[in-house]
């Protein structure tokens, strides 16, 4: 194979590349902000609860739990997995318990 196939080669791949990297940055990008934009329009504070801080409420976020509702329906099993070995942090089913009143309020 000549030196011309492996030039016409790289060129290609680097081409491919870029478009791909624009339709990235211009399409599905601003979808991905466009949704965490809704997301954080119905994001409940979750601190609000006796027993969650920054911490806690951090990593139910990122396990995708984002409000009283969906925090209410995990299990005490669930919510050990998520929460993990948290200092401070009060009797899960008693947290589970709060977020379903909250959820009713709401």
């Amino acid at each position: 194979m000549g030196k011309v196939f492996w030039i016409g080669l790289l060129t290609g791949i680097i081409i491919g590349w870029l478009i791909e990297w624009v339709i990235d940055w211009f399409y599905w990008r601003k979808k991905h902000v466009s949704v965490l934009m809704q997301l954080e329009a119905k994001k409940d504070d979750l601190k609000v609860i006796k027993g969650i801080r920054k911490i806690i409420e951090g990593r139910l976020n990122a396990a995708g739990i984002y409000t009283f509702a969906r925090l209410a329906e995990l299990t005490q099993p669930e919510l050990e997995k998520i929460v993990g070995n948290a200092k401070n942090l009060s009797d899960e089913d008693d947290l589970i318990r709060r977020a379903k009143k909250k959820a009713k309020k709401k």
